[in-house]
């Protein structure tokens, strides 16, 4: 697991950066990171190991190092980041939360196609590497977002940060959640919205499956939208009447409800919330008109309710 935290400022951005990312600490415990940008004088980065002091006591001596008005930090259980490279699409810096269950495969792909790894990660590739590898494959970084939605198996949410902006983009089933925050002169993307009210954020937006939005200090700006459908662990469900037998399961889309109401408006040819198949530990969820239900209905718990209902209105 693993939690991120990115912001731009029209001012200099290292203390909310630093604290932003702090509020994540409890997502991860071997390795934390910052990387920021300024026009003057480029990227600055740093990592340290978190497994035998906090993050704060690792960071905070060396904040006055970090230049610029935007930056991108990282809790990981897994590998160090952020990875910063030159590429044809500029210099960026990435982060990522990721589980990718198939990169020995992809990696082999990655070296008979030429290219190399320079980071390695207990003895292994890189996640974050390999994934910048594949972002630096497009010929713009939505077009090279979409190479990693299509290569991996598993998940991958990311920021990026670029001379331009933040490019903040969720992984295409929604395991793993961004929101959006802002406050007078600034954006941020975070993996969690507890880092938000201290730092005096606002919720904006909660990025959907695949979503890809890019952040700059006067505003946000949405470069690829939603897919329709989410992941949903079982552990978020109940149900409330009986057990779903199998076949129910299989060839029904139950209606999603939460303890106060459905996870959406109803009527109004508004759209609601559907179950699909069954993929792993959880449901894909889709988004369609309302049909004949099944008379078994899965309930959601109430902030998972309240969150679909947050990101719906704006897709529907």
């Amino acid at each position: 697991m693993g939690g991120f935290f990115g912001t731009i400022s029209t001012q200099r951005c290292i203390t909310d950066l630093f604290y932003g990312t702090d509020y994540n600490s409890h997502l991860g415990t071997k390795r934390g990171g910052l990387a920021t940008f300024s026009t003057e004088k480029g990227f600055y980065r740093s990592i340290h190991n978190l497994e035998n002091q906090y993050f704060r006591t690792r960071f905070e001596a060396e904040l006055q190092k970090f230049p610029g008005e935007s930056g991108i930090g990282v809790i990981s259980d897994t590998d160090p980041q952020p990875i910063v490279i030159n590429s044809h699409l500029g210099k960026m810096a990435v982060v990522t939360v990721a589980k990718i269950n198939n990169l020995e495969e992809l990696t082999r792909e990655l070296l008979d196609e030429g290219d190399h790894f320079s980071e390695m990660s207990s003895g292994k590739t890189n996640p974050t590497e390999l994934v910048t590898l594949l972002i630096a494959r497009g010929h713009t970084f939505v077009e090279g977002i979409e190479l990693v939605f299509e290569k991996i198996k598993g998940s991958c949410s990311m920021l990026i940060l670029t001379e331009n902006g933040i490019i903040a983009a969720r992984d295409k089933l929604g395991r793993t959640p961004i929101v959006i925050g802002r406050k007078e002169g600034a954006w941020a993307a975070t993996s969690e919205t507890t880092a938000f009210p201290n730092l005096g954020f606002e919720v904006e937006h909660y990025v959907g499956p695949g979503e890809i939005v890019r952040l700059t200090a006067n505003g946000m700006e949405q470069l690829r939208k939603p897919n329709e459908e989410m992941f949903l662990p079982l552990g978020l469900l109940r149900f409330p009447h009986q057990q779903l037998r199998r076949s129910q399961r299989r060839s029904h889309a139950p209606h999603l409800r939460s303890a106060h109401g459905t996870a959406g408006p109803n009527g109004g040819g508004q759209r609601q919330w559907h179950t699909g198949q069954r993929t792993g530990n959880g449901y894909g969820l889709r988004r369609g008109n309302r049909s004949t239900l099944p008379p078994c209905r899965l309930e959601v718990h109430a902030h998972v309710a309240s969150f679909l209902h947050a990101w719906q209105p704006a897709h529907a």
